[in-house]
This record gives structure tokens, sequence and C-alpha cells, in this order.
């Protein structure tokens, strides 16, 4: 029988499933699963494969780091599954879960490629499960409207992540020195809309220095999405955000209590002119 995590069938209205299944229909006798019995074994295997697909994000984020060569994501995966125990762990969780629910692997093969192959209250558990696991073999834990560069690292997130500190720093500064020459609210407005606009400009030259060609518009939106992501996968980017936060924090107190060294100020100045030029 030919099984490999990775292997698909399209069962209509797109729906695709992982999982450590066979490609061949079950043959002999299966019984037939409920719908909510089925829905329940999903719920179970997204809620447990959560750990493993981690370990697997993890693992796909060092491959990339380390590799001299940035590898394709089909060859990561193939990679993924050929020289680590990730196919072998989601099998044996899966058996766990078919033996808890007293069911065979057979028998839920044959409820979702059968008959509950067209059913979207079942298929959206198995596009979601899919969604995870391809997630996780591209570096990534989360799932939900993504935007990390495929070659964004942990090392490289922590360094564009720093030097977007850099750009923060000195709007905050920028903003409070203007504020001084606005009188009324409506101008206070404008410069924050001007300011949002050079921030955003500015984060997008900072990520194309390191190599990642975005949407300025998204700078923040990604830039969170990679604290949430490696802050899950990775203890060293952990530990190193941390430290960058809390000499971030320490420096925005001093700059919006006015209170930053001026000899600073300037070299904050230098720093930032440097990285959108």
């Amino acid at each position: 029988m030919n099984r490999y995590v990775v292997a698909a069938a399209g069962l209509g209205i797109s729906a695709v499933i992982l999982y450590y299944l066979s490609e061949e229909i079950p043959q002999g006798l299966c019984q037939s699963l409920k719908k909510d019995q089925t829905i329940q074994i999903l719920k179970e295997l997204l809620e447990r494969s959560q750990e493993i697909f981690n370990k697997i994000a993890y693992t796909a984020d060092k491959i990339k780091e380390n590799s001299i060569k940035t590898p394709t994501p089909v060859q990561l995966k193939d990679m993924l599954f050929r020289d680590y125990s990730f196919a072998s762990d989601i099998r044996n969780l899966e058996e766990e879960i078919y033996s808890k629910n007293f069911v065979t692997e057979n028998d839920f093969k044959k409820a979702l490629k059968e008959d509950f192959a067209l059913d979207t209250d079942v298929m959206v558990f198995a596009e979601k499960m899919q969604n995870m696991l391809d997630s996780a073999c591209r570096g990534i834990a989360i799932n939900e409207n993504s935007l990390i560069p495929y070659e964004l690292t942990s090392a490289y997130g922590i360094k564009v992540i720093a030097d977007c500190y850099i750009c923060d720093l000195y709007l905050a500064h920028k903003k409070i020195e203007l504020m001084k020459e606005y009188d009324y609210e409506e101008d206070e407005w404008e410069l924050s809309d001007t300011l949002i606009a050079e921030e955003n400009s500015s984060k997008g030259k900072i990520f194309a220095k390191h190599g990642f060609k975005i949407d300025p518009g998204n700078s923040n939106y990604i830039i969170r999405q990679t604290i949430m992501n490696f802050r899950k996968i990775s203890k060293d980017f952990k530990e190193s955000l941390t430290e960058l936060e809390r000499k971030y924090n320490k420096k925005i107190a001093l700059v919006l209590s006015k209170t930053f060294p001026d000899k600073d100020l300037q070299k904050l100045k230098t720093k930032y002119m440097d990285l959108i030029s």
C-alpha cells in the first residue's frame, strides 16, 4: 500500500485531504461513520497535531536558515518527511485517535473520500488541516492570512524587527517635535496620516534592504505575524525578542518623556537615515 504523508486526493469543490493516508479507495467492509463523529475526529486531529506542526515549522525554519541555497517549498517538504520522523509521528497520532474513537483508518478514509466528500461542514476541517500542514512545511506555525515571506527565517526576522524598532523610535521622536508646530486637532490628524505613510514606506525599505519584497502597507501586519510565528517555534528568537523589546521599551519611554539624550538622538537619526537610504 502506498502511504505518504503528503499524498493528496481531490474530492470535489476544491476539497483536498492530506493526512498519513494511502491514496487507494478503502476495500472490504467498513463501518459508516456519522457526520458528527467524523467532525469530532477531525477536530481532535487538528488540536493534537498542532504540537507536531510547530516542530515541523521549527525544523523547516532551521533548514532554510542553514542552507547555502534556500530550498524550494517542494524540496523543503520532501526533506522534512524524508529525513525526519514527522511522517511516523503523524501516523502514530492518527492511529491513537482512531483507536480512541473505535474506528479504523479505512472507516475514516471512507467517510472523507466517499460519504462526506462534498459536505462543506466536514471539508472545512479537512482543508484547515491541509493549510496548517502546508504552512508548517514552509516554516510558518500560523496559517491564517499569513504574509510572512517564504525566505524570512527566525534569524532574519529578529534583524528586521530590530531595524523596524529603530524606525519606530525615530518617528515617535519626529512626531513629538513636529507637534510643536501644530495647534489644531485636524492638523494633528493630518500629521499622523503623513507619519503613517512615512512609517510604511520606511519599513518597506527596511524589508527590501534585507532582501524581502513586501507591500509597504502590510509592513506592521507582517512584523506582528513574524513575532507571533517565531515566538511560538523558536526559543532563540523568543529570547532575542525579549531583550530587544526590553531595550526598546526603555528608549521609547525616554523619547516620549522628551528626556532622550541629544547625542543619542543624533545617532538614532543617522541609523534611521542609513536604513531607508
